[in-house]
């Protein structure tokens, strides 16, 4: 049983690692896209991002939940 907690804690740990550097590289790129192309390039960067997120939770064994992609954004804002 520890040895299986110890997998399922580095998998999330793992995860955890992955996400905090998709987070900083979209933040990067919503940062440079607001300053090239102020909060209308944001809009329709958000627009098409929520558009592909659909189009992935609609395949078998994808999600991708719309609160982290609203945070990433936000957070972009920032």
């Amino acid at each position: 049983m520890d040895q299986k907690y110890a997998e399922i804690s580095e998998m999330l740990d793992q995860n955890m690692a992955a996400t905090n550097a998709l987070m900083a590289v979209v933040s990067g790129l919503i940062s440079h896209i607001k300053e090239t192309q102020g909060m209308d390039g944001v809009r329709h960067a958000l627009d098409k991002t929520n558009h592909y997120s659909k189009l992935l939770t609609d395949q078998p064994g994808m999600a991708v939940d719309q609160r982290v992609i609203a945070s990433v954004f936000q957070h972009g804002l920032t």
